[in-house]
């Protein structure tokens, strides 16, 4: 099955997700619109289970932005300022923002943006 024969809008995408991701992450996960709240126990754990949780739950590949193109997310390739001991981050939250890509062969690409929020930020954000 093709990602756009599964996927027919975002809505499906993160209905389809949240399933599966509840299921795996056991409510540690809070949805609002497309973004996604995890409290960071392991954050390369989280990126590799959510990695796998697209591509079971979608054929979805994840990817990340750089200037050599698209590659593989890996929390190592974030400098020191902005990963500072992904340990420390257990009152931390990742905001996780999906974009579709098109790439020159036509296939969808997904692009993860990660972005490292207190939850009190979070909450705070909603008003």
């Amino acid at each position: 099955m093709k990602f756009t024969d599964f996927i027919k809008s975002r809505e499906d995408l993160f209905s389809n997700l949240e399933v599966a991701l509840y299921k795996e992450f056991e409510r540690s996960v809070l949805f609002r619109g497309n973004m996604i709240l995890v409290p960071i126990e392991n954050a390369e754990n989280f990126v590799k289970r959510l990695r796998d949780s697209l591509l079971a739950v979608a054929g979805i590949e994840v990817f990340k932005d750089s200037d050599a193109g698209l590659t593989p997310v890996d929390i190592s390739d974030y400098s020191e300022s902005e990963a500072s001991s992904w340990k420390d981050f257990q009152l931390e939250s990742i905001r996780l923002s999906l974009e579709f890509l098109k790439i020159q062969n036509n296939s969808e690409k997904v692009f993860l943006e990660f972005t490292l929020i207190r939850e009190s930020e979070w909450r705070d954000s909603e008003g």
